[in-house]
Parts: structure tokens; sequence; C-alpha cells
């Protein structure tokens, strides 16, 4: 949400204040129109009655919080727009009694995403409880963990259920590119993936169909007979490559005479391939290997 220009929360602090504070008469008369006819008019007088209240709550929550008071105002008032919604005016309780309860709530939550993008499904009443009276305490005593002891008391909490929501108050979102404590690296730097990233996934796919480029221009340059002899010792899979004797008597020859075939093969494809760039590279790679 965009920060309000100091000028105009001036102005809108100022507004509040005009409008008129209504008599619990006036008061249930317009709730009453909402409820049964549905009259946004009277919906609109009394919430901007109640508009007053919502700022002096935002005031409250952000000297504890230290929040800004533009969206603390903001959400309060999406509580107060809740709160004339399931308001009941035959129950003889003051629109604002009821009101502050929504109000708080709504505040309560933002703060809690503001902390945290990570939900626990606590639930935030509770939480303002434990807030305002640790810091009602903590003044008086000074002591945080005296004051969490009777914050636990006072909630009739169970002290494992109060130190899980003690630590939930506490926590902060961490950015991946911080610094590690004593350490130098970012946290995201500890995580590697095994898998390729998109940019390394082209070039492998360019760097393959580049050797098989050169291979295919390299085996272009055999006889049909050498040719041949690779395809069947070197490119076809192990349970069918074919033995030099088995590759003797297919070309009338003795099992020597096939041997000298494959090599003499094997150096014009490694001259061949030496010629570019990307056959260079593999012919490398499969001699180290």
């Amino acid at each position: 949400m965009a920060r309000t220009k100091p000028a105009a929360r001036s102005g809108y602090l100022s507004l509040v204040h005009r409008f008129p504070k209504l008599s619990r008469e006036r008061e249930r008369e317009l709730a009453l129109r909402f409820r049964q006819q549905g009259d946004l008019s009277a919906r609109d007088e009394l919430v901007r009655s109640q508009l007053r209240h919502v700022v002096a709550i935002a005031r409250r929550y952000r000297r504890e919080s230290g929040a800004t008071l533009d969206e603390l105002i903001a959400e309060g008032n999406f509580g107060l727009l809740q709160a004339i919604t399931k308001f009941d005016p035959d129950q003889g309780t003051r629109f604002v009694t009821y009101a502050v309860y929504w109000i708080r709530a709504y505040i309560s939550q933002h703060l809690g995403r503001c902390k945290s993008l990570v939900t626990t499904g606590i639930h935030s009443k509770l939480l303002s409880k434990i807030r305002r009276e640790r810091q009602k305490l903590s003044t008086s005593t000074g002591e945080l963990d005296d004051t969490n002891e009777q914050v636990a008391e006072r909630l009739a909490i169970s002290p494992e259920r109060f130190r899980a929501l003690a630590e939930r108050l506490e926590v902060r979102d961490i950015s991946w590119e911080a610094s590690a404590e004593d350490a130098s690296n970012a946290f995201l730097d500890a995580f590697h993936s095994r898998l390729l990233s998109p940019e390394d996934c082209v070039l492998s796919a360019e760097g393959e169909r580049q050797v098989t480029a050169a291979i295919a221009r390299a085996v272009a340059t055999l006889s049909v007979r050498e040719r041949y002899v690779v395809e069947q010792r070197h490119m076809a899979h192990r349970e069918d490559q074919l033995c030099l004797a088995e590759l003797g008597r297919r070309f009338c020859v003795s099992r020597e005479r096939a041997r000298q075939i494959e090599a003499s093969a094997l150096r014009k494809l490694k001259t061949a391939l030496q010629r570019s760039a990307a056959g260079s590279e593999w012919l490398a790679y499969r001699l180290a290997a």
C-alpha cells in the first residue's frame, strides 16, 4: 500500500474528527435501517462516526509495533466495515464497543503478516493479548522471564504453549540474499540444485548438436568398408557389436586385416575431428575418460 503524503494524512485525521458523534438512539436507528433495509446511507453515516476510534486504535498499535500509521488505519477501516455487517443492535451494545474487536483483529492480522509471510494458524486475538500483557508487565518488572511466567498465568496458558506463542511473536522472515551468521555467503548459496539451469540446458543441447555434426562429417570421410567397421565396432550397442573375426569372415579377410581396417578408420576419424572445435573438445574428453 502506498504511503499517504503528510498533508493528505493530516487532512484525513482532521476530517474524521469533524463527523458528529451519534447518540445511542440515532446509532440504533441507523443500524436497524442498514440491517433490515440495506440502507447504504445509514451504513455510511454510522461508519463515519466511528472513524476517529480507528485512528486512536491505530496510533496505539503504531507505538507498540512501529508500523506506519497509514497502513494501520486502512486495516482498521476494513475491520470497521466488517463489524457493521455483523452488528446486531438488538443486543443492546453500542456499536463502538462491538467494532473495537474487529478493528483490533484486522490490525493484529496485518502486523502478523508483516512479520512473516508464513502463517501458522494461531489466533491473532490471543497473540494480541500476549503482546499487550508482556508490554505492561515488562515496563513494571523489567525481567522478561518473570514477565513470561506472569503472562502465562494470567491467560491460563500452559508454559509449553506460551513458549510456542512467544516464539511466534518473535519470528521474522529472513531474505535468502541476506548473509548467514558468521559467514560471508548468502543463505541461498547453501542450496545447490542438481538440475541444470535453462541456460546450461540450451548450451548443452547446442554442444551436443555441434558434436553430432562433427562426427557425421568425420564418418563421411571414410570408405564404405571402414564406415561399416566403425559402425559395427564403435557405434552399435554393446550386445550388437561384432568381433574382428566376424568382420573378417564378412569381408573374406583375416582377423588381422580387419584390425588394420579398424585402425585406419580410427586414425581418419581422429584427424577429421581435430579439424573442428567441437570435435576436438569431444575427442579430448573421450581420451581423458
